[in-house]
């Protein structure tokens, strides 16, 4: 099983809320000039998000209210970005980081947990998240392999009801990369330490993320043999379910057999 790094990381939770401020105040400023250039009357975003928050918290829910459809409005989805996407990131980080402390004082090679480690000594990790939204527990993963100084690039995808997660999922990992791609050139000594660190996440990451648009609350659509969510999650390493659960491998199956029972609870 390969070894861990000692990697002097940079503040992890600044450099990541950090990054959604970015993200939220680059939506809001587009928002604006949006609304100022075709006279719009409604609220501006940054309100309505605000107003959503509230709500929010008042509820104690991560729902976007209960409103059916409710993800479809940008403001609901930046509520849930601004209030939930740091602190699930790190909750896969951190599951993902105790499984590998475990695993290193077990003297066994057919852990589960192992399995996962043999995909990262070839190189290559696959995620599959279900109902990831935005793409924070894929996120949580990247923090991961660079806490311990893993090279292996990710490949990641996610299935979700709302389709619209997608637009902001891009915006969100686009901003990783601090250079913003090869024709800007940024020298290491003129980044921030928060620029530096998301900088080196999305290094790890192998091209973008995919997305498919799927009822994933109807098992019996989403598992049609052969379809692109099913090859996906079948080919997976990690699998990342609603509610930040993390399974591995070898519990693909039990994963999928078990998945309309899953939501009845």
């Amino acid at each position: 099983m390969a070894e861990a790094k000692n990697v002097k990381d940079h503040p992890e939770r600044p450099a990541i809320n950090w990054l959604i401020k970015e993200v939220l105040d680059a939506l809001c400023l587009e928002d604006k000039v949006k609304s100022n250039k075709e006279g719009s009357s409604e609220d501006s975003l940054e309100k309505r998000c605000s107003e959503i928050c509230k709500r929010m918290n008042s509820q104690r829910t991560i729902s976007a209210i209960g409103m059916k459809g409710s993800f479809e409005d940008p403001a609901a989805r930046m509520a849930h970005v601004y209030l939930h996407f740091t602190k699930n990131a790190y909750l896969v980080n951190s599951v993902l980081a105790d499984a590998y402390a475990a695993c290193t004082h077990i003297q066994s090679s057919t852990t589960v947990f192992n399995e996962v480690m043999k995909a990262i000594d070839w190189g290559r990790l696959t995620v599959f998240s279900l109902g990831g939204g935005p793409g924070d527990d894929i996120l949580g993963v990247l923090m991961f392999l660079h806490r311990h100084g893993f090279n292996a690039k990710v490949s990641g995808s996610i299935a979700g009801k709302c389709g619209a997660w997608e637009k902001t999922m891009n915006n969100i990992f686009k901003s990783l990369n601090t250079a913003q791609g090869a024709d800007v050139k940024i020298e290491k000594d003129k980044l921030t330490p928060q620029q530096l660190y998301t900088q080196n996440l999305w290094r790890r990451l192998d091209g973008g993320i995919k997305y498919y648009k799927s009822d994933i609350r109807a098992p019996a659509y989403f598992m049609q043999p052969y379809s692109a969510e099913a090859m996906a999650l079948g080919q997976a390493d990690i699998i990342l379910l609603p509610f930040r659960c993390v399974c591995f491998s070898k519990m693909t199956r039990t994963v999928v057999g078990h998945f309309k029972t899953f939501w009845r609870t």
